[in-house]
């Protein structure tokens, strides 16, 4: 586990409470960090069965910090979920064929292998997802159902990492443009992409590698934060709860020392300075500290 300044703050703040839409356990969740040094929680959903089943045993342990449940998070509607030959890749929304087949290594892994009916939940109807700091979303197209159908849940959110397609590889499915507006809508601001990630067009191939993108960008991972311009709207501890998270999840230095300043003339503590302090010190000729 990686040193952070936090370390010895984090067991003075409220636990930290993770929502997991579309978790599985082949996956290094981007909350575990946090998780590993937190007494946090986590509510997970994932409508596969067999995937929700392994999540259970995997943590049975921490039953009490780790809740799964085999939901799919959606509209609160009767929906068809397809699921696919590569686990992943299933969802409420059909695979564009047409489009995906055009790429190497990426129509194959989404070959519909059932459709099956399934009743969706709103994130706004599962009481034990209130009051959560954090949001991660990766519902193969799925993910502005989600967002518009648990917009009360979000109140509470400091910051979503969420899955984002730029051409629609699902049949219908909302892209990018419609997932920033709705969170923007909804109090958000855009922090960066975590990757972009995308295939060749068939048939060629960049260094041998099918899965190496020549020049199209097909989806990626955004993070947001809540709208760091309107502070005012953010409780002090919560201003803190979220540096912490931009320090410890993303290595996001800047925004998280930006962030103890506001704390600070709020508190009274002079967290900054010192967290600015050890961030040189850490990272010696790659970090350096103008004088404020």
């Amino acid at each position: 586990m990686k040193e952070s300044f936090f370390d010895s703050i984090i067991c003075k703040l409220e636990p930290f409470k993770f929502i997991d839409v579309g978790a599985m356990s082949i996956i290094d969740e981007p909350y575990q960090p946090l998780m590993e040094r937190t007494v946090g929680s986590v509510l997970g959903f994932e409508p596969q069965k067999e995937e929700c089943e392994k999540l259970q045993t995997q943590y049975s342990e921490n039953s009490d910090r780790y809740i799964f449940l085999p939901f799919a998070v959606g509209d609160g509607s009767e929906r068809t979920f397809y699921e696919c030959n590569f686990t992943m890749t299933s969802s409420l929304y059909r695979p564009n064929k047409r489009l995906v087949s055009e790429f190497h290594n990426l129509g194959n892994i989404m070959e519909v292998v059932r459709e099956q009916p399934i009743k969706t939940v709103r994130l706004d109807d599962v009481k034990e997802a209130y009051n959560s700091d954090y949001l991660k979303l990766d519902a193969q197209g799925g993910e502005l159902d989600i967002l518009q159908h648990g917009r009360n849940v979000l109140k509470s959110v400091l910051m979503i990492h969420t899955e984002v397609e730029f051409v629609p590889l699902y049949e219908n499915q909302p892209l990018f443009a419609d997932i920033d507006a709705e969170l923007r809508h909804n109090g958000f601001m855009f922090h960066r992409f975590e990757g972009l990630s995308g295939r060749p067009y068939k048939p060629l191939r960049y260094k041998g590698n099918a899965n190496l993108p020549i020049s199209q960008t097909l989806w990626s991972d955004a993070i947001y934060v809540r709208n760091i311009t309107k502070l005012e709207d953010i409780p002090t501890h919560r201003i803190l709860k979220l540096a912490v998270m931009l320090d410890i999840l993303y290595e996001s230095f800047d925004l998280s020392a930006w962030l103890l300043k506001a704390f600070d003339q709020r508190s009274g503590f002079r967290l900054q300075e010192a967290y600015l302090d050890y961030l040189v010190s850490v990272n010696a000729g790659s970090l350096v500290c103008e004088q404020i």
